[in-house]
């Protein structure tokens, strides 16, 4: 048997690049790559059932046991048939997975084995906040929505999946569990992102009446995030396996009775929306417990195509997937006045923070110093700001700051301390993130102004001249767009055609507690997901007999639909059911499952198909009349939907199954998705709209965009490196982004018409360039006889496409 060793290079996916403005060619989405290591740390899903599928695992440990006796039979078996692992986490309760180390040229051989389920990279996570690069400026800044129901989450435990949280916060104090064995809390800067979420969720009452959408749950605190050297936050996928463990069993004892009733994980892998995921696999598995996982859509955007940004976990099936809106009723703005060699008058600059200076004000501008200016973290160093002799250069002054890159609250605060007077933000981004809100730590006034117009003066400002500013009256106006979609928020399809995300909720400028102490505006899907847990808390307590996907179902179903940016009403995949009202939800009569209706492509008929059950909560027979509205592109296209039949009679805590047949007139109407909602009214109880979506397909992509073999011709002991363009990340004139990832990659090695060997076995690879060094050894490391070789190379993409690539290998 041949054993072609396969080291595995810098599989490096698009996942950070994909952006409108980036997506303008293949170059353009990929990075750059890695040496190559013939090792790669991934999750390994084994068939065994975890604890969750298991009886037993209610009342005693029973089921814990059980899942981890069969998984470490899987992994003798796995070890008798050669494959070394070298393990370092072992999943029992939510998933049965390990996270290990195997050998490139181990991997497909693991990939095969009967006890696999399958075998996943292990992929980086982020908290799922906005960049202040690419944020609309905050204007005014929202309290977090209320439920309407009482009780407040009495009851209840929201676990939240996230970095440090300050737990000596006014609003959390006193309120915070923890998993056995984990690390206590934070008040430092790592914390912000905790801090915000666990407030939001759950907060207690803060200034004003400020507080949380479920002000008494309690708070568990799960760590899945960590301070990498430069202080951001990151996390891995394994991380997030760990934290549904502990979501499941907090007390570590085995017995799952204490499962968390509502879990957010505010994390994103951004684009890595599979369905098949391990983490989505951890959250059906939670389901069954009766958890509901909250998770945010991610903050790519819209791609205008038949795929979309949706991040992991929000892609997972039995997650509510969260996006955001925008709340704010008006945005802040005030007029200014640049005097000296710069002339110019600004009719509206954004103001960036809470504080505007004083009417007929005029301050010199200043710059940070010079050595700074091109860094990406420019203005955040309290020496940005200072001479040589460790002087402050802007003591009274306006001062002069990029904004493109970096923390935006950082830079304000440090200039603030180093006696500013104001902060003028300019870049080459759309505006400033807006993130600075109502951060009570930055006293100042924070403007944003055009990036061509801020170059200028800090040319001006570098020769020496002098440049004044005079600020004008602030005023608020409307915000126009108030309730519609936030422009960050990302949609669906996922890679599964399925609809996501579940519903929306606002998610710019909302005022959440703030590690250290105070409070400040945040913004991303992860801020709406955090208010949608506290609803789902609330909600819970009041129908504690609601399974997790009953409350998901209501809470999508009966919300209210919101508008997009540009249209009266905003797309299917872009809001699912709307904005949910947990006080409506708890009054339902009767209840659609799924929660909403992935249909998929039509058939070869022109018809997509599906079931939605409808279960009768009561006591009464309820008369139900099904029907549907179309969202803008369900228009375009002539969708059209059947149901039979169309208006029933339900008997109580009756469940009626009917079959939902989808055609669209003119499909090519449609640009990737056409939808709308199945509109459920019975006579008594709050109507319903259960969101549907079509997959329109274009022509299917080749998944194998290009792929090289060099050298082709090598010695014995050499190396030969394979790279591969896979799927696709295009952006047409007509302004969308086109998608398309791998489902299935395989590598293998033939002589003639034999094949040797399978190299390399893998799924779900988003769009990207990908290398892998091969080297040509048989079984004992000796080498392969000279000869001709082919290594072929075969991928399925996301959307049926097919292709196979035969490359000429001869060894001498």
């Amino acid at each position: 048997m041949i054993a072609v060793l396969l080291l595995t290079a810098a599989v490096a996916d698009a996942a950070g690049g994909i952006r409108r403005e980036a997506v303008r060619a293949w170059s353009d989405i990929t990075s750059s790559t890695r040496a190559a290591h013939p090792d790669a740390r991934v999750i390994i899903v084994l068939r065994a059932q975890p604890a969750a599928a298991r009886p037993g695992a209610i009342g005693s440990n029973a089921a814990v046991a059980a899942a981890q006796a069969a998984q470490d039979r899987a992994l003798a078996q796995i070890a008798h048939s050669g494959v070394t692992l070298t393990v370092e986490q072992r999943f029992t309760r939510t998933i049965n997975a390990v996270v290990a180390t195997v050998r490139g040229d181990q991997r497909a051989r693991l990939a095969k084995e009967h006890t696999v389920l399958g075998v996943y990279p292990v992929r980086q996570l982020v908290p799922a906040t906005v960049a202040e690069s690419v944020a609309t400026a905050l204007g005014d800044a929202v309290r977090p929505v209320a439920s309407g129901l009482p009780g407040d989450g009495s009851g209840i435990t929201i676990a939240v999946l996230d970095g440090p949280i300050d737990e000596t916060h006014a609003s959390l104090v006193g309120r915070v569990d923890h998993p056995a064995g984990a690390a206590p809390g934070s008040s430092d800067a790592t914390a912000e992102h905790g801090t915000s979420i666990a407030s939001l969720a759950a907060g207690g009452a803060g200034p004003a009446g400020l507080r949380g959408v479920a002000a008494a749950s309690r708070i568990l605190a799960i760590r899945v995030l960590t301070p990498a050297t430069d202080g951001a936050l990151a996390g891995t996928t394994a991380d997030l396996l760990a934290g549904f463990e502990q979501v499941a069993d907090p007390d570590g004892n085995g017995d799952l009775a204490d499962h968390a009733r509502v879990a957010v994980a505010a994390v994103a892998a951004p684009f890595a929306g599979f369905d098949d995921a391990p983490e989505a696999r951890s959250i059906a598995a939670l389901g069954t417990l009766g958890t509901v996982v909250v998770a945010p859509a991610g903050n790519d955007g819209p791609t205008g195509g038949r795929y979309g940004s949706l991040s992991s976990p929000g892609g997972a099936a039995d997650a509510l997937t969260v996006g955001a809106s925008d709340g704010r009723p008006a945005l802040p703005q005030i007029s200014v006045e640049f005097g000296g060699v710069v002339a110019e008058h600004v009719a509206a600059a954004p103001l960036a923070g809470a504080l505007a200076p004083p009417a007929g004000q005029t301050l010199p501008v200043k710059a940070i110093n010079g050595a700074a200016r091109t860094t990406r973290t420019a203005g955040a160093q309290a020496s940005d700001y200072q001479g040589l002799d460790g002087a402050t250069l802007v003591a009274g002054a306006a001062v002069l700051v990029p904004r493109d890159g970096g923390d935006l609250r950082a830079k304000a605060r440090q200039a603030a301390a180093q006696g500013a007077a104001a902060v003028l933000l300019y870049g080459t981004s759309e505006l400033p993130a807006g993130a600075l809100g109502g951060d009570d730590r930055v006293g100042i006034p924070v403007l944003a102004i055009d990036g061509a117009l801020g170059l200028r003066i800090a040319q001006a400002v570098a020769a020496g001249q002098q440049v004044t500013v005079t600020a004008g009256t602030a005023a608020y106006a409307p915000n126009a767009l108030r309730d519609a979609v936030a422009p960050f928020s990302s949609e669906g399809l996922g890679w599964d055609d399925r609809l996501k995300p579940d519903v929306v909720l606002p998610g710019v400028a909302i005022i959440g507690a703030e590690a250290g102490g105070g409070y400040a505006a945040v913004s991303g899907t992860s801020v709406a997901a955090a208010q949608a847990a506290g609803l789902v808390a609330v909600l819970a307590a009041q129908h504690p007999d609601w399974s997790a996907a009953r409350l998901r179902s209501a809470l999508i179903s009966t919300g209210t639909l919101v508008r997009g940016l540009d249209a009266p009403l905003a797309p299917v995949q872009a809001q699912g059911g709307g904005r949910p009202n947990a006080a409506v939800a708890s009054t339902v009569t009767v209840v659609a499952s799924p929660g909403s209706l992935s249909l998929g492509h039509p058939g070869a008929d022109g018809v997509a198909h599906g079931t939605l059950t409808i279960e009768n909560l009561t006591d009464a027979a309820r008369t139900l009349t099904l029907g549907l509205q179309r969202d803008a592109a369900g228009d375009a296209a002539g969708l059209t939907a059947a149901i039979d039949p169309a208006r029933f009679v339900l008997a109580p805590h009756a469940v009626a199954t009917l079959p939902v047949a989808v055609r669209l007139a003119t499909p090519a109407a449609a640009v990737g998705v056409a939808g709308g909602w199945i509109v459920v009214t019975p006579d008594a109880g709050p109507a319903q709209h259960v969101p549907l979506a079509v997959a329109v397909p274009g022509p299917a992509v080749v998944p194998i965009r290009t792929a090289t073999l060099a050298p082709a011709v090598l010695a014995a002991d050499g190396k030969v490196s394979l790279t591969l363009a896979l799927g696709s990340a295009a952006a047409p004139a007509d302004g969308s982004i086109q998608l398309a990832a791998v489902r299935k990659l395989t590598l293998e090695l033939y002589r003639g018409d034999k094949r040797l060997a399978v190299l390399y076995s893998a799924g779900d690879l988003l769009p990207g360039r990908y290398t892998f060094a091969i080297r040509p050894v048989g079984a004992g490391g000796t080498p392969l006889a000279a000869g001709r070789y082919r290594v072929v190379v075969r991928a399925t993409g996301t959307d049926g496409g097919e292709a196979r690539t035969s490359l000429s290998l001869r060894v001498r």
